[in-house]
């Protein structure tokens, strides 16, 4: 498999635009990693097992397209 190198948002912007299918993978398998992370560093950080956080993470993801 080939890697992507994208350096900067506006040079995502145009590889998406372009309808690159394997940059749009790429992208989203990294955005679900970064919302993966940010969901368990977050869990981290809150008092989750007192009550009223327990069960407040919520992730949807969009269906691919």
């Amino acid at each position: 498999m080939a890697h992507i190198k994208i350096t900067g948002m506006e040079d995502l912007q145009r590889k998406l635009a372009g309808g690159n299918k394997r940059v749009d993978r790429a992208a989203r398998r990294a955005v679900t990693h970064l919302v993966n992370d940010l969901g368990r560093l977050s869990a981290e950080l809150v008092p989750f097992d007192t009550g009223n956080l327990k069960r407040s993470r919520v992730q949807v993801y969009p269906k691919p397209s």
